[in-house]
């Protein structure tokens, strides 16, 4: 166990490493998205669960509650029913992967989804940052994102 940790450990060091030589190398490889955002609003009105979006300068990370109101504790965690997981599952939307911005539009690269149906590859839609608030949008919907770092 103490391997695996170790070996855990030194890849998480060298991806950042990877992340930071990156954006150390060219003033084109900063990405405007480099930073940590929530999202603030939908086309329902303004989003209060909680959320978290991640870029760095080629990868990406994205966790968000999709419950009206928080989410339900399991009532003996030891012992989790068939139901208690259904409703973690169905209420929290999570993936990763790395991400490109071409002509304006964030198209991504899924390499981890909580979702094993997630498309694999995408258009996440077009982008464009005023002051610190993020908003993406496509042809359906928008979501407005603000700064956290």
């Amino acid at each position: 166990m103490r391997h695996i940790w170790g070996l855990s450990v030194v890849f998480v060091l060298f991806v950042a490493a990877g992340d930071v030589s990156c954006a150390q190398g060219t003033a084109a490889a900063v990405s405007p998205l480099a930073g940590v955002w929530k999202i603030v609003e939908t086309p329902k009105g303004p989003f209060a669960q909680p959320s978290v979006l991640i870029f760095t300068p080629r990868h990406y990370s994205f966790m968000v509650i999709t419950s009206e109101g928080p989410r339900k504790q399991f009532a003996d965690p030891a012992k989790v029913t068939p139901e208690e997981k259904a409703q973690a599952y169905d209420t929290l939307t999570a993936h990763s992967g790395t991400y490109q911005i071409v002509d304006g539009h964030i198209m991504f690269e899924v390499s981890i989804a909580k979702n094993p149906n997630r498309a694999r590859r995408g258009d996440l839609g077009a982008f464009k940052i005023e002051g610190q608030t993020l908003t993406i949008s496509n042809e359906q919907t928008f979501v407005k994102y603000t700064r956290l770092e």
